[in-house]
């Protein structure tokens, strides 16, 4: 019986008087077999700690206490035990956990679910959340019939799973107690004073990492899991001394570290994923990048271009503090090392756009790696795409406008220098022409036509007619017409779906491309592509909104889907009702990536993405977004 249990029928029972095992049985929400089986249990219990049951026919049972001074003090065991015991799904979760990686031996299920009072089909279904974040790690369970389970893989893995799911989290049952919270700060204190006589330098999230790390390494080894060796070849020399003379110090101080050759290693391969300083702010050594993570950053920028037009491809700096970043994202990933970033929510909020470049680069990592991003990891790379967006400006494509007038040369030149004050920010160059000159014009090089005539000649951009050209009425008009149609080059009112249902994403998926494909031609892998995209990272980031896409190229113009769902259905990690499909390669790069910041821009925006879905109309949606 599960100490719960105890203490429910405990604070039911009176010694007083009797009370009849159907109220009893009703007042627990037990059955009457379930609670005589119970209370046979509690009364072999109560004897054993100065008390009994008393049952009396016809009138049920009655709590007497012989020895008060001894049933008090078991009854507080009661209560000090069933604080301890996991009771939360992550509780239990971290428990079976830290139970498994701290075993040196076979662990039954049984006495998981003894431990935890639960039924073994529980046990079961914890097991399956604890195999999962194993696998991140590379670690495995291994199952052997009548023995029981224990987890195989690296010492070091060991130590960064433990590290993430327990003094990362903030808070654990078991590990995080006072004595353990007393321990890591003076830990903390004497590895302090170690790095400022090593003269490096750490950032303070760094250094708390570096902190759990050796407070982790110091127990395990206490307990005997030591790492004994280390095939790595590319830990840097000078890490490796620097390491030394740590893990030196820490054991001169009296903190339990081991000196030998693979623990070194190990903790070498640590500062090196956190890229440590010296106190003049320079790399500890030349930082040398090999041809490998050059590669692998230039396919970043090759994946973002094919996908978003935003051209990078050419920024050195960029593409040089990429590879800086690399450098130590390439340990992180390899060894499972995790980090935090305090500002994740607001580059979510604020940065949303590079933050979306950032996902696409995780995209290209977990190619490589076989290992998903955390939303932390991504949000350090959305910084680098920001800060190198701010360095260079604002570099959006301004438009080029033809003006054709019937008025006089006076009246023109009045026009022109109106609409170039007025659209200065989004308009790069306006060429006058007659009506008559139009007909001799290659518009190829234009993105509008503003015009005070009708025109009948068929062009393929669109045309803005004014009226009163002198009001600012008529020049706020001209603004909206510009957004109109630029909105309306993207979405269009076919391709908007109201009534599109599906159980999983895939679905959902399918149905569009189907529906899709009923209007206009599609690649036969178009589906496959953007399902595929979907499987290398979810395309989800929250307020019931989704945009997949494909994986690569698959059309030579653009397609822009949207469409609100019958039901909200679970995309990977969020609940989508509101899904825009696009695939845009018929633009110029600053055409797309205004599209995508435009529909970043709503993503952060619940309110209208609500709106949306409850008008469920084109004109809300082209409404809202040219309010954006």
């Amino acid at each position: 019986m599960d100490h719960l249990d105890k203490m429910e029928i405990l604070q039911i029972l009176s010694m007083e008087k009797y009370i009849p095992a159907r109220k009893l049985a009703e007042k627990s929400k037990i059955g009457e077999k379930t609670l005589r089986k119970r209370m046979k249990e509690l009364k072999e219990e109560l004897e054993r700690n100065g008390a009994s049951i008393e049952i009396k026919h016809g009138q049920g049972y009655r709590l007497k206490v012989e020895k008060p001074k001894q049933f008090l003090q078991w009854e507080k065991r009661l209560q000090e035990s069933e604080q301890k015991v996991p009771n939360t799904p992550r509780e239990r979760i971290r428990y079976i956990l830290l139970l498994l990686l701290s075993s040196t031996s076979y662990v039954k299920r049984e006495m998981i679910g003894d431990f935890l009072y639960i039924s073994e089909q529980s046990v079961s279904q914890l097991l399956k959340y604890v195999e999962f974040i194993f696998e991140k790690y590379d670690l495995a369970l291994e199952k052997k019939s009548r023995y029981g389970m224990r987890v195989r893989g690296h010492e070091f893995s060991k130590r960064q799973c433990i590290m993430n799911h327990y003094l990362l989290t903030g808070s654990d049952w078991r590990l995080l107690d006072q004595k353990v919270c007393a321990e890591r700060v003076s830990r903390g204190d004497i590895l302090s004073d170690i790095i400022m006589e090593e003269r490096l330098s750490f950032t303070e999230l760094a250094l708390k990492y570096f902190i759990d790390y050796i407070y982790v390494t110091e127990r395990r080894i206490r307990h005997g899991f030591c790492i004994e060796t280390c095939t790595d070849k590319n830990i840097d020399e000078e890490n490796m001394q620097i390491a030394e003379r740590i893990l030196l110090q820490l054991k001169k101080r009296g903190v339990g570290v081991s000196l030998k050759k693979a623990e070194i290693a190990y903790t070498a391969l640590y500062l090196q994923g956190n890229c440590i300083q010296q106190m003049d702010g320079a790399v500890t050594k030349n930082m040398v990048i090999d041809e490998r993570i050059d590669s692998l950053t230039e396919e970043i920028l090759n994946s973002i271009y094919c996908t978003y037009q935003v051209e990078m491809r050419g920024n050195l700096n960029l593409r040089m503090y990429l590879n800086r970043h690399m450098v130590s994202l390439d340990i992180r990933l390899t060894y499972g090392i995790a980090v935090k970033n305090p500002l994740l929510q607001e580059i979510k909020e604020k940065y949303f756009f590079p933050y979306l470049l950032a996902s696409q680069a995780a995209v290209v990592l977990k190619g490589h790696y076989k290992k998903s991003l955390s939303e932390d990891e991504i949000s350090y790379l959305a910084m680098i795409f920001e800060a190198e967006h701010l360095q260079n400006g604002d570099r959006q494509k301004k438009s080029k406008v033809l003006l054709v007038c019937a008025t006089g040369k006076i009246s023109a030149r009045f026009l022109l220098l109106s609409l170039q004050k007025k659209f200065s920010g989004s308009i790069d160059q306006i060429e006058l022409c007659s009506l008559y000159e139009l007909e001799q014009r290659d518009l190829k090089e234009f993105d509008y036509i503003f015009s005070t005539v009708p025109i009948d000649k068929k062009v393929n951009i669109p045309i803005i007619i004014l009226h009163d050209f002198g009001t600012q009425l008529e020049l706020a008009k001209v603004q909206k017409a510009m957004d109109h149609s630029y909105i309306q080059r993207f979405f269009k009112k076919e391709f908007f779906f109201t009534d599109v249902s599906g159980e999983t994403k895939e679905e959902v998926i399918k149905e569009l491309c189907r529906r899709v494909g009923q209007i206009r031609p599609l690649p036969e892998d178009f589906c496959e592509s953007v399902l595929f995209r979907e499987s290398m990272g979810s395309t989800d980031f929250g307020n019931m909104m989704a945009i997949p896409h494909p994986y690569e190229k698959k059309l030579k113009d653009n397609l822009v889907c949207a469409a609100v769902l019958k039901r909200p259905v679970l995309w990977q990690i969020n609940q989508v009702q509101l899904v825009i499909l696009s695939a845009l390669n018929g633009s110029q790069g600053s055409e797309i990536q205004k599209f995508f910041e435009m529909v970043s821009k709503l993503m952060l925006r619940k309110d209208l993405i609500d709106e949306i879905i409850r008008e469920q109309a084109y004109e809300t949606l082209c409404d809202i977004l040219e309010r954006m």
